[in-house]
């Protein structure tokens, strides 16, 4: 059993207009049975600290996209912060060049960046979120989010750092782990710093109980942080292998 990152860059999207969407056009295919995935980075849409609902996808292809994580440092308003999340679809019909992932915002946003990989998994099996955690800090040099009391069985860990800035120096990813290859997304450079947002997605594999994502020694910046895990199982037959259960902190969904 093995999860598979079958491609790092399959698109990206980035954006600076205030409206409550974001298009991002696949750059490759991805195949019929993979799975999506796909990381969100945008300035805060309210108020609201911590995990947030701000964000969701579709396609047109009609996938299911879930959301395994989303995450806010808001420093007291809207559009002063950053909000970052990780979502996932399985691809039952695939995504070509000619499709668009949409998504979609609980208000405007004026800085947006996303990046989409393509995942997969061995068959007649299923990619099941085990684990996902998040933190946000302002003003801060350092990041850190960590989970534990997992299954000690083999998984995926995607961490995603992100901070209302433009540089990659904000967003360093933890050593351990590799960067997707989309690279850093975000909103681009002009207009200085705080006006932007950046992020940056990094994976681990390893069989273990928990991991912790962290980074210090970074810019000072409003940051928000994710941590998930997901593992491959096998697809009890009962359930339609489209619509893919989520396992959280070892209770299966199904």
């Amino acid at each position: 059993m093995a999860i598979t990152i079958v491609n790092g860059n399959r698109g990206t999207a980035t954006e600076k207009t205030s409206d409550q969407t974001l298009a991002l056009t696949p750059s490759g295919t991805l195949a019929a049975g993979n799975y999506g995935l796909l990381a969100v980075v945008i300035d805060n849409t309210g108020t609201a600290e911590g995990e947030t609902n701000d964000v969701s996808a579709t396609d047109t292809q009609g996938h299911l996209w879930v959301k395994l994580r989303e995450q806010t440092e808001a420093n007291t308003a809207a559009l002063t912060g950053v909000t970052c999340a990780l979502l996932l679809a399985e691809l039952t019909n695939g995504l070509a060049v000619t499709d668009t992932v949409n998504i979609a915002l609980a208000a405007a946003s004026t800085a947006k960046g996303a990046g989409l990989a393509e995942l997969s998994v061995d068959v007649g099996n299923m990619l099941v979120l085990s684990g996902a955690n998040g933190s946000n800090e302002v003003a801060a040099t350092a990041y850190s989010v960590a989970l534990s009391g997992l299954d000690n069985v083999a998984g995926l860990y995607v961490g995603m750092s992100a901070a209302e800035d433009e540089l990659d120096t904000a967003v360093t990813l933890d050593g351990s782990y590799s960067a997707l290859a989309f690279g850093s997304v975000g909103s681009g450079v002009a207009g200085g710093n705080q006006s932007n947002v950046r992020a940056r997605v990094g994976t681990l594999a390893n069989t273990s109980t928990g991991d912790t994502f962290d980074q210090t020694g970074l810019t000072v910046d409003d940051r928000a942080t994710v941590l998930v895990r997901v593992e491959e199982e096998a697809a009890p037959p009962s359930v339609a292998v489209s619509t893919p259960p989520l396992r959280l902190g070892g209770a299966s969904a199904w």
